[in-house]
């Protein structure tokens, strides 16, 4: 009996291992599809973002990172103020680490520079994501 037990499991370790040679040869042959990567970068509260400022005196607002890698990922954001056509100005960065499938949401104050009607550009890497909202002068 116990023979027979070790005999089905030997069998069933060797058709698991076989099952991944052969998954990973159809994976390399890309005919098996690999998981869809990607990272949901968003504002936390649209309709509150701000819709004016006064220079020098800071705002807050929130964006929403959701991970879809398929992986732990590490992120780092970067936070510009810029015009149409100027110069970005730096106005803050960070980071953050998520596992797969968790979302954070990250509050930032920044204190916006006199340069007129502008927009705010949030930057998440990897992957380049870009969100920005506008703001006049207030």
């Amino acid at each position: 009996m116990l023979v027979g037990l070790a005999a089905i499991f030997i069998v069933l370790l060797v058709g698991v291992a076989k099952h991944h040679a052969v998954a990973d040869q159809l994976h390399s042959w890309k005919i098996l599809s690999e998981p869809e990567r990607l990272t949901e970068v968003y504002f936390a509260d649209h309709d509150k973002l701000p819709r004016t400022y006064v220079p020098g005196q800071p705002l807050s607002f929130a964006f929403i990172t959701h991970n879809l890698e398929d992986r732990t990922t590490a992120y780092h954001y970067t936070v510009e103020q810029r015009t149409a056509d100027g110069e970005p100005i730096k106005l803050g960065s960070g980071a953050f680490t998520l596992q797969n499938n968790v979302s954070h949401k990250e509050t930032l104050s920044i204190t916006p520079t006199d340069i007129g009607r502008s927009y705010v550009r949030v930057t998440v890497q990897p992957g380049s994501e870009v969100i920005n909202f506008w703001m006049d002068r207030g």
